[in-house]
């Protein structure tokens, strides 16, 4: 079985902090947390896809 879940984060800083490329420092921020979560469980989970919303 698969089920794909949609998170949507937040804050208040603006896109330009992350400089240049900045869904591919997005990406393995997230990669690095399901990592973790892969980690301690049997499930695996994997990120599909990053997109930032303005």
């Amino acid at each position: 079985m698969k089920v794909r879940v949609t998170i949507m984060t937040e804050n208040d800083k603006p896109i330009s902090v992350l400089g240049e490329n900045p869904e591919e420092k997005i990406k393995i921020g997230w990669e690095l947390v399901l990592a973790l979560l892969n980690a301690q469980s049997e499930d695996r989970a994997t990120l599909e896809r990053v997109e930032i919303v303005e």
